[in-house]
């Protein structure tokens, strides 16, 4: 890591945590997508889903048509992407592929236009927009968030 990403890291973020969960959480997606994407058989599946890891299922999944180049994710509000989300498997890919390789870039893009944020929902709507991926919000309880 280096010395700028090491700087955000140890930045608090919010109430949440004594450090920045974002680049932790982008890496982590960045690693699962890559190995993903090298399976033979991936496109054998019709959607593809991501979760947080502190995220537990809580009702069965919508029925949805997917469409390629469209993210579905599924929150109670509006502006929390990072829950749970789900489109065809070509698409998390192309979304997550350089998540984490992009995150500098992102970030300052984010914090010229928005101040210092280390938001990962709003990081990962600007990755949508480079990408051209076109969000749907399902707000139904189908996820929530574990409490240790």
């Amino acid at each position: 890591m280096n010395i700028e990403l090491l700087n955000i890291y140890n930045t608090p973020f919010i109430s949440h945590a004594k450090v920045s969960t974002c680049l932790p959480i982008e890496y982590k997606y960045q690693q699962a997508i890559r190995y993903l994407s090298n399976l033979n058989n991936i496109d054998k599946y019709s959607n593809l889903i991501i979760t947080r890891p502190d995220i537990c299922f809580v009702n069965y999944l919508p029925t949805l048509e997917t469409k390629l180049d469209n993210i579905y994710y599924n929150s109670i509000c509006i502006g929390c992407m990072d829950h749970c989300w789900y489109g065809k498997p070509r698409t998390i890919i192309k979304l997550l592929f350089n998540i984490y390789d992009d995150f500098l870039q992102n970030y300052n893009k984010i914090t010229n236009s928005r101040g210092n944020n280390r938001d990962n929902n709003l990081l990962l709507r600007y990755q949508c927009n480079k990408k051209n991926i076109k969000l749907n919000v399902e707000k139904k309880h189908m996820v929530k968030i574990i409490y240790i």
